[in-house]
């Protein structure tokens, strides 16, 4: 067995040969953080706060802590313009795009384009342009397309295009669980189970392909 240890400076080339090669470049980060980008990158990549990692062209540019003049600290960008323009700590984003001008902590974005935009705190978004313009906190997104574009809390999520309806600053939708292809719901402590599923009450239930409820349940 054999092992090989590296202490690279800010600005140093590292090149990894082998059955692949990997190459890329450090630039300075802040204090127990990692910032790699690539030579051809013409854009910032930044880890400017504590603790945080970010890997990729853009990655973690812009991004700030939750108080004026303080940094983001704990976060972790992997990904062409991952992360980049966030407003808070402890958030993760892998992917191109993921995690994109969020404001807001603990938010946890995987695949191209999820969690953007969002704004609030414990968000998780699985899949490409998931939990895209969120507003709330503590929702769930996992499929293409889904959990988009929503204003409320503790959301479930799960199947393609699967979200919450009509919802809005002055009308928040929470509470819901959603599980199919283009699940829905339009009010809060719905159950929608199938696809294209349609749940319209509060406190209704939909269940089977393409059902409809409107009524509360007793």
């Amino acid at each position: 067995k054999s092992a090989l240890a590296l202490a690279l400076t800010a600005g140093s080339l590292m090149t990894i040969s082998g059955a692949a090669v990997a190459t890329g470049t450090f630039v300075p980060a802040g204090d127990a953080s990692v910032a790699i980008t690539s030579g051809t990158c013409k854009q910032d990549t930044a880890a400017d706060g504590e603790n945080s990692v970010s890997i990729g062209c853009g990655a973690g540019a812009g991004a700030a802590g939750p108080y004026p003049l303080s940094k983001a600290d704990k976060d972790t960008s992997i990904g062409y313009q991952a992360g980049i323009n966030v407003k808070g700590n402890e958030n993760t984003a892998i992917g191109s795009n993921a995690g994109e001008s969020v404001t807001g902590n603990e938010n946890t974005a995987f695949g191209v384009s999820a969690g953007k935009l969002v704004t609030g705190s414990k968000n998780v978004s699985l899949g490409f342009n998931s939990g895209f313009q969120l507003n709330g906190n503590s929702n769930i997104s996992a499929g293409d397309a889904s959990g988009g574009s929503i204003h409320g809390d503790n959301n479930v999520m799960l199947g393609t295009a699967a979200k919450v309806k009509g919802s809005a600053a002055g009308n928040r939708i929470s509470d819901t669980v959603l599980i199919g292809t283009r699940a829905s719901a339009s009010s809060s402590d719905n159950v929608a189970i199938g696809k294209d599923t349609q749940a319209t009450h509060a406190n209704s239930v939909a269940l089977g392909h393409a059902s409809v409820t409107s009524e509360a349940v007793q």
